[in-house]
Order: C-alpha cells, then sequence, then structure tokens
C-alpha cells in the first residue's frame, strides 16, 4: 500500500492548506522526538524489576482465584481483598494483561543486552505458570465439591459371593461390627487383639489322674468360720460355805465368840 497523500483526509476529502501545513510539521516533530521517546520508554523498562512484577501477578491471582470468596467470581461480579475493598474480575484482569505485557517487554529487552540474565527470567516466568495451574486446579475442586450433591451418591455394593472369594472379610450376621480389638487377617479370619485377650487360653489336660484327699481325720468346721474365736471364761473359783453357830457351842480357834443377848 502506498503512502495517504498529505492535501487529503482519510476519507478522501481535500484538505485546506493551513491544516496541510499543521500535518506535516507534526510528522517532523513526532520523526524528531521518536529517539528521546524511545530513550524515556527504555529508562521505564529498566526501572521495573521483574521480580516484583511477579509477585503483584500472584496477589492478583489470589483475589480471583480465592475459593472463600463470598461472590460470585464467574458472573464477572467482585473479588474481595483482605482489608473489606473489592475489585471487579474484569479489572483484575485487565491489570494482570497489563503486567505481562511489561514483563514481555522487560524479558525482549534484556535479550538484547545480556541473554544469561533473560533465561532466569524466562525460568521465574515458568514457575509463577506452574504456580497459578495448581492454584486454579485447587480452585475449580473446590468449587466443583461444593455444587456436589452428596445425596446422589451410590452406595458400594458387592456382587453375590464375593464375601467368600479370598482376601475379603466375612460379613457378620445382622451386620454386626466386629469387636475392636480384633483385626481382618490377609485371608479374611479374625486375628487376636493385643490390648486384652477376648478369651482365656485352653488348659491342656493332665496326663495322670489327680491326688485325694490327705490322710488323717478332717479339721473341725463350724458354720461360723468367719467369727474370731472367743476368749475362754476363767475358772470358776470355789465358793466358801457359810455355817450357823449357836451361841452355847464353843466358837473355833482363832475366832471370838459372840456376846450373849440381854
Amino acid at each position: 500500500m502506498g503512502r495517504r497523500a498529505v492535501g487529503t483526509t482519510k476519507t478522501g476529502r481535500f484538505m485546506n492548506p493551513t491544516d496541510q501545513a499543521r500535518k506535516e510539521a507534526r510528522k517532523r516533530e513526532l520523526k524528531k522526538n521518536k529517539k528521546q521517546r524511545m530513550q524515556v520508554r527504555t529508562s521505564v523498562l529498566k526501572a521495573r524489576q521483574p521480580d516484583q512484577i511477579l509477585i503483584e501477578l500472584e496477589e492478583y491471582d489470589k483475589m480471583e482465584l480465592d475459593p472463600s470468596a463470598e461472590a460470585d467470581i464467574g458472573g464477572g461480579s467482585a473479588v474481595g481483598f483482605s482489608d473489606g475493598e473489592r475489585l471487579a474480575l474484569r479489572v483484575i484482569q485487565e491489570k494482570r494483561r497489563k503486567l505481562l505485557e511489561t514483563y514481555d517487554r522487560i524479558l525482549s529487552m534484556v535479550q538484547r543486552e545480556s541473554p544469561d540474565e533473560a533465561g532466569k527470567l524466562v525460568a521465574a516466568r515458568q514457575e509463577y505458570e506452574q504456580r497459578r495451574q495448581q492454584r486454579a486446579l485447587f480452585y475449580e475442586q473446590v468449587r466443583a465439591a461444593e455444587n456436589v450433591d452428596t445425596s446422589s451418591i451410590p452406595l458400594p455394593s458387592l456382587p453375590p459371593g464375593a464375601t467368600q472369594a479370598p482376601g475379603f472379610p466375612p460379613v457378620f450376621p445382622g451386620g454386626a461390627i466386629p469387636p475392636p480389638s480384633s483385626v481382618f487377617s490377609a485371608d479374611g479370619g479374625l486375628l487376636p487383639g493385643i490390648l486384652k485377650a477376648s478369651a482365656p487360653p485352653p488348659r491342656k489336660k493332665p496326663d495322670r489322674k489327680p491326688a485325694g484327699p490327705p490322710p488323717g481325720p478332717p479339721p473341725d468346721l463350724s458354720d461360723c468360720e468367719d467369727e474370731p474365736p472367743s476368749a475362754k471364761p476363767p475358772p470358776a473359783q470355789p465358793q466358801q460355805q457359810k455355817s450357823i453357830r449357836f451361841s452355847d457351842e464353843p466358837a473355833p480357834p482363832g475366832e471370838k465368840a459372840p456376846a450373849p443377848a440381854p
């Protein structure tokens, strides 16, 4: 395509001489300041830090892919900040797009100046993309789990005769639950628990007959074996017999005779 004539507009209409002169002056000025504008843009790109751009991108990803956000993100509504502010989804996407464009400009500029540094920037960009994919996957899983109806999930069922196959635990009658002190073995049996034995071990039968009763008379047993033995009463002392004497009888030796009555 050839260049458009200076004396006509975009629609092909004729321009007056004053507008034509103003247009030519503008083109000369832009051509003159082109180098200066490029220097300004380069200095602005050099002032930006690539690591800081990636940190800002991750902050926007956290706001966009936050599973605990109250608002519905898919409908173009707002996303919550930690301090209570809210941003629309389209605003976040626009800011993220501008940051990515700035990062690409920095990368192209660094590739021209130092290719070694450009490799580090490419690796950092790839790590950021991996973290974003993991965050997006987690966000989709949480949203899918919130929309699942638990009542529609069918319960597991076993085919007939599957419990007799090796490796399956036995089915207890009436749906009873086995005791917690037992576990299933590999062949479907029960192993004894480690906390407490459920039944005493069987006793071994003796090889000989038990011994008979001990020799000698049996001991004295009573119905009150629990009562302590009572103390024996002291032996009874003989009582002194009293005798009756008359006054005319002599008193025995060593005793005084009673006085006669008047």
